[in-house]
Formats: structure tokens, C-alpha cells, sequence
């Protein structure tokens, strides 16, 4: 098939950001760290509250950026002294926080807010509070992996602002493996949806663990499931509130979704413009009273075969790159190899 259009560009990127240190612990300081960087170079995003663990900014006091290097995050649990950060989008008004609220390297708390609901009572020991945030990378999840010896990051935003991504792709002594957020905009939504902005936001964890077969590289149906996907719902009723959502996919192959098979089945030697499809991605809730679609994601399709970390390996790719079971936007730069 043909490459699709970009609809959403041209998209603006921070790619190929090597945060690998010698230090298993350092190396996710510091992709942390960069992801702050990567997010605040574009210009819709700014830091507006943050804590380094011994002082704290809140929203509204100047120069809120604390996290100035990657040595200044300080992991610690809530009501310990530890770091965290509050970003803003000016486009959207949304809000994003990275909490280092465990005792553990490698867990974390990701903390979104659709309408930017973050309040002026942060403290060196716990984030502000909010009256309205979806947990989006939990501390149980794992974000990293015993062993990690490298990770580089990669994010990029939408002409509109209104759509960021981005991927930190790791790897440790086992396999490589990514983690994958998207907090994009909706659109073709339905007319009951009154908010100004129609959100919808995502987390992909996914490793090679999984990929040793190939149709086990192929998207599984459990990834459509209500797990990872959430949007922000305000409609005439009213309502007003987080909604556990699916997703959709015009490809799919018969397969049993209790048993979490490839929605592309038993497919070999998949190439990207080897007549394989790449589909588009809806928005649909399972509810009695305000079921239906919410409409599709923009500039982002399921691959049709999974990637270990990402490829581009030929000329043909150009303009998109796969990160798990996505097809992205991208700028044609060589990725870097963790």
C-alpha cells in the first residue's frame, strides 16, 4: 500500500536523545530527566511546578523548573522527601506530572489532568493535588527492567499542538522493549461531547518476550481492551469524568478475544508496502447510557507487524516509524540504537 497522508503536521520532533549511563539507577534518572527536556522543547509545553526533593516551586512562582539536571531527581515515597515536576500545554491547558513517588528506581506515577486541575499545595514530600487527573503510568507498572544497560528517547507533537507522544525505548541484558504514551486529541467526535477539548490519553509497555513467534509479533487483541486507553468525557447530560474506553481496528482476522490472538493472523515476512494494511484507530466506549464511538486518533495507525523497539530500514518508510504495534509520524532521521 501506499504510505497514508500525514493529516495533523508537519509534526515536530526530539529524537534519538541517548540517556544511557553506566549506572542502571542513573540511566533512568536521566531518561526521565530528558523526557522533561524533550516535552518543554516544544513550544506549547512549560514547566510550571516542580520539586528537586529540598526545595519546591508551585504554579504561579517564578523560575518553576527545579528539575535542572538528571542528578536532581530524588526518588522517595509519598510523604518522603522526593522529586516531581508539573508540565502545561498552552494549546490544550492539560496538565502532566511525573511523580518519583517510590522507593524504587524503575516505578513511577504519571499523572494527567485534561483540564490542567493541579493545585498550589505541592511540598517537597508529595505533588499537588488535583480535582480532576487519570494515572496513566502507575508504580506498580514497570517502566524499566532489571538489567538496562541503554535508553534513548523520542517524542514529537502535532502542528495544532494538541497531540504529543513520545517513546522511551530500553534495553536490558533479556530483550529490548519500549514505553509508548500518547495524549492526543479526537476527532469526528459525537455531538454530545461539549468539551472544548476532545481528549484522549494512552500508555504501551510492550518487550520482545512477546515477539517469539511470528504471529506473536502481530497486534493482539488484548491491546484494543480498556486497560490502556482513557478519555475525558463532558457531554449535555451532564457528565463530566474519566471513561475506561477501546479502541478499533479495520483489519482484524477472526480471532477469539478471550484468548488475546493477533488481530493480523499468522502473517509471515510482513514488509511495509508489501499489501499488508495499516488501520486507523477509533475510539468506542461500552456503556448502557452513553455507549458508542467517540471518534479516531489522528496521524497514527496499528502496524501490521510489531516491532521489538522501532524500524526504519529502507527509504520506503520514510515519513513514519513503528513503535510497538504503532505507525508514527516521523522526520526521517536514522533512529539511534539503544
Amino acid at each position: 500500500m501506499a504510505n497514508p497522508s500525514q493529516t495533523n503536521g508537519p509534526w515536530v520532533f526530539s529524537v534519538n536523545n541517548d540517556c544511557s549511563e553506566v549506572a542502571e539507577n542513573d540511566t533512568i534518572k536521566h531518561s526521565m530527566w530528558q523526557l522533561k527536556e524533550s516535552l518543554v522543547s516544544f513550544s506549547e509545553w512549560s514547566v510550571v511546578a516542580s520539586s528537586d526533593s529540598s526545595s519546591v516551586k508551585n504554579i504561579g512562582d517564578g523560575s518553576p523548573d527545579l528539575w535542572t539536571a538528571w542528578a536532581d531527581l530524588v526518588w522517595g515515597n509519598p510523604g518522603v522527601a522526593h522529586s516531581w515536576i508539573i508540565l502545561e500545554n498552552s494549546v490544550t491547558g492539560e496538565q502532566l506530572c511525573i511523580d518519583c513517588n517510590t522507593g524504587v528506581y524503575s516505578w513511577f506515577e504519571v499523572v494527567y489532568s485534561a483540564t490542567g486541575s493541579f493545585a498550589v499545595d505541592g511540598t517537597t514530600s508529595d505533588r499537588p493535588t488535583d480535582t480532576e487527573s487519570v494515572i496513566i503510568k502507575d508504580r506498580i507498572r514497570r517502566t524499566f527492567d532489571a538489567g538496562l544497560d541503554g535508553a534513548v528517547v523520542h517524542a514529537m507533537i502535532s502542528a495544532d499542538g494538541k497531540c504529543t507522544r513520545w517513546c522511551i525505548s530500553q534495553r536490558d541484558a533479556t530483550y529490548y522493549g519500549g514505553w509508548y504514551v500518547g495524549l492526543e486529541e479526537l476527532v469526528e467526535t459525537p455531538t454530545v461531547w461539549t468539551s472544548a477539548h476532545k481528549r484522549c490519553v494512552f500508555v504501551w509497555d510492550w518487550d520482545i518476550s512477546v515477539f517469539n513467534t511470528p504471529s506473536g509479533k502481530d497486534p493482539r487483541a488484548l491491546y484494543f481492551d480498556s486497560d490502556r486507553w482513557r478519555c475525558y468525557l463532558e457531554d449535555d447530560t451532564p457528565y463530566a469524568g474519566w471513561d475506561a474506553c477501546y479502541s478499533t481496528c479495520e483489519c482484524y482476522n477472526g480471532f477469539n478475544v478471550n484468548g488475546g490472538d493477533a488481530v493480523y493472523r499468522n502473517v509471515n515476512n510482513l514488509t511495509w508496502l508489501g499489501g499488508y494494511s495499516a488501520a486507523p484507530i477509533g475510539i468506542y466506549r461500552v456503556d448502557a447510557e452513553r455507549g458508542g464511538s467517540l471518534g479516531r486518533l489522528q496521524d497514527i495507525y496499528w502496524a501490521p507487524y510489531a516491532q521489538d523497539t522501532y524500524d526504519m530500514s529502507d527509504a520506503t518508510k520514510q515519513d513514519w516509524i513503528v513503535f510497538g504495534c504503532f505507525m508514527v509520524p516521523w522526520n526521517d532521521t536514522v533512529p539511534t540504537s539503544p
